[in-house]
């Protein structure tokens, strides 16, 4: 008995053990079809999502550091994902934003804008049933997946905001992305207006170079480079930049300036110049341009006194045998700076052929001229008008003939642009002229003449005459100029024609040395 109970005893503990241990292992496996008991959730997986689009950037001064885009996109349940999300873009071909992770499943876009200077709303994706959803294939809301190892770029369709657009045309509500400004365009314009002072007499009506520097708040420069018209010119400048640098080029010289954003004022004209004396012109040579062989015909030497005033002009001409020989000579004489009176004389018998006299007004224009040419007197009083197109009028009157003169000029740009003569007997001449906008040599000689011709601040480029009653044989219609760095002219050729057939008659070429 006692055995018998020793061995069940023994039998009933490993029995014990082994249900217990039956017992765990039942606990801790896993029950067919869910897992068993209370599994572990596993975190969702995600995709990398980025938005691209094509759009023309040219011309527009984008860039990584002041262009974005701001997102909106819901699932496919409705529910807002995230509002305005602000991405970084690489600016390309097409224009790719930062990627972003979502969890794998089915979205919606919402929203697509690219913002500038994190200020304007420069491009916008139109959502559909707007004004603007017609322009586009696939206007928003756009469908797109979270695709593990799927391809998760979408592209998105956008338009360039016109100046005025509201965000409601391309179906945003609003107020969504104008925040109060008046337009998407990201300039302002500046006004802005080159003079130039050359030897005293200023040049408030020419083109210039402009270089346009500026900097953003990051202290990022940028440089573009404009082409001023000669006047007033409303020139571009960007509104997020933080400070300007102007740069205003001409005829070697220039002005720069810098000013902070606070500083530029659009109503104001910024006036950029530079200073410079004038340069002297020597001597000119004019040649007959004949089947395209440059025949010498005539030389003028210009000479100066200790002041920097014209005190003689030389003329040679030409021989028959093509020796040069001193024709004439113009001397001048002065009072208070002004050239009061100019003798001409003939070089080979020091004989006087022609003394004219000048008389000045208080600022310097001259108001009346006296002129004996070979016992032959003229004399002329000079008017001015100063209306918003000035003038003057100069009336000839001849002692020894029985007819007098009136002469009319306007002026536009300090130069002659229409010109008109009338005698008593109904002569009459009419001319209209055109200009560049360099340098005339002669208007800083200080020469005055009959016809007070010296006058002009550019050289002119063409011009047509009108005869009644006398004429000339030809006259210059056409001049082509060459100048050098500092806008002097270098040499002209002048086309000639006859009045009465309106047919070309020949060509000269004048070469100027300063």
């Amino acid at each position: 008995m006692r055995t018998i109970t020793k061995q069940a005893s023994i039998i009933f503990l490993i029995v014990a053990i082994l249900s217990a241990c039956s017992k765990e292992r039942i606990t801790n496996t896993p029950a067919p079809g869910n897992g068993g008991g209370t599994p572990t959730t596993p975190s969702a997986e995600k995709a990398n999502i980025r938005f691209s689009t094509s759009v023309d950037l040219t011309g527009q001064p984008y860039h990584s550091s002041n262009l974005r885009a701001a997102i909106t996109i819901i699932n496919e349940k409705g529910e807002l994902v995230m509002k305005d999300k602000v991405l970084s873009l690489n600016v390309g071909n097409p224009v790719v934003t930062e990627g972003i992770e979502l969890p794998i499943g089915n979205y919606r876009l919402a929203s697509f804008r690219l913002e500038y200077g994190s200020v304007q709303t420069h491009f916008a994706a139109p959502i559909s049933g707007s004004a603007k959803a017609a322009l586009v294939q696939h206007p928003l809301e756009l469908a797109f997946k979270a695709e593990k190892n799927g391809n998760n770029e979408v592209a998105v369709e956008v338009l360039r905001i016109q100046q005025g657009e509201n965000p409601g045309v391309y179906g945003y509500p609003s107020g969504a992305f104008d925040y109060g400004q008046n337009d998407a365009d990201p300039y302002m314009k500046v006004k802005i207006k080159a003079i130039m002072r050359i030897g005293g007499i200023v040049y408030d009506s020419l083109p210039a170079a402009l270089t346009i520097t500026t900097w953003n708040d990051k202290g990022e420069m940028s440089t573009t480079y404009r082409a001023l018209d000669a006047g007033i010119n409303e020139v571009p400048i960007l509104k997020a930049a933080v400070r300007y640098e102007f740069a205003m080029s001409k005829w070697g010289t220039g002005e720069t300036r810098t000013f902070n954003r606070s500083e530029i004022d659009l109503n104001t004209i910024y006036i950029f110049g530079g200073n410079r004396e004038a340069k002297k012109l020597r001597s000119e040579r004019v040649y007959q341009q004949v089947n395209g062989t440059d025949i010498p015909e005539s030389k003028t030497d210009y000479f100066y006194n200790a002041s920097g005033n014209l005190s003689r002009i030389d003329y040679w001409l030409k021989k028959k045998d093509q020796t040069s020989y001193l024709a004439m000579t113009d001397a001048f004489e002065y009072s208070n700076g002004r050239a009061n009176r100019v003798v001409r004389t003939n070089a080979e018998d020091q004989s006087v052929m022609t003394v004219s006299s000048f008389d000045y007004d208080y600022v310097g224009k001259v108001t009346s001229i006296t002129q004996n040419d070979n016992g032959f007197e003229t004399n002329a009083t000079v008017e001015y008008s100063y209306t918003s197109t000035p003038g003057i009028r100069i009336h000839y009157t001849y002692p020894s003939r029985t007819f007098d003169m009136n002469y009319y000029m306007r002026f536009r740009g300090g130069n002659v642009i229409e010109s008109s003569a009338a005698t008593s007997h109904n002569n009459t001449e009419v001319a209209r002229c055109s200009y560049d906008f360099n340098i005339n040599p002669y208007v800083h000689m200080k020469w005055p003449n009959l016809y007070l011709s010296n006058n002009t601040l550019n050289n002119m480029t063409s011009q047509q005459r009108e005869y009644s009653g006398s004429y000339p044989t030809a006259y210059p219609y056409s001049f082509v100029y060459t100048y050098d760095a500092d806008g002097y002219p270098s040499q002209v050729i002048k086309h000639f024609k006859s009045p009465t057939t309106g047919q070309h008659v020949f060509s000269t070429k004048t070469v100027f040395v300063y």
